[in-house]
């Protein structure tokens, strides 16, 4: 089966188990939306004053836990099995949603942007 074929859309989290065909299209798309995260986080510029940040690239786009939920009504544990892309799509919610620690603004005082070399080898 080839990767580049391959319907995440169609396939679902039981389909894993013994087809690395559909681990690594899923690996892929995943691997694929952290690289395109830090890709756009790098290129933010450093001397771009914060009042003059699009929404797409503020540190945090801040929301209340209750705002959070209300956004993500289908995440919840049930028996219904959901597709790859969907888990695809969730996952880069999540990247939207969190913290962009690769933002030239983020200030920490334990560390400052991670180094992508060491970012993709531990999603790798």
């Amino acid at each position: 089966m080839d990767n580049n074929n391959l319907d995440l859309a169609s396939e679902t989290a039981s389909s894993l188990d013994g087809n690395a065909a559909v681990v690594r299209a899923l690996s892929t798309a995943v691997t694929s939306a952290i690289t395109e995260h830090l890709a756009k986080s790098n290129a933010i510029d450093n001397g771009k004053p914060l009042e003059s940040l699009a929404d797409d690239e503020l540190v945090v786009s801040f929301k209340t836990p209750e705002a959070l939920a209300a956004s993500w009504p289908e995440l919840s544990i049930g028996d219904d099995e959901v597709s790859l892309d969907h888990i695809v799509e969730l996952c880069k919610r999540a990247i939207a949603a969190s913290p962009n620690v690769s933002h030239p603004h983020f200030y920490n005082q334990l560390f400052a942007r991670p180094d992508v070399v060491g970012t993709l080898g531990d999603a790798a």
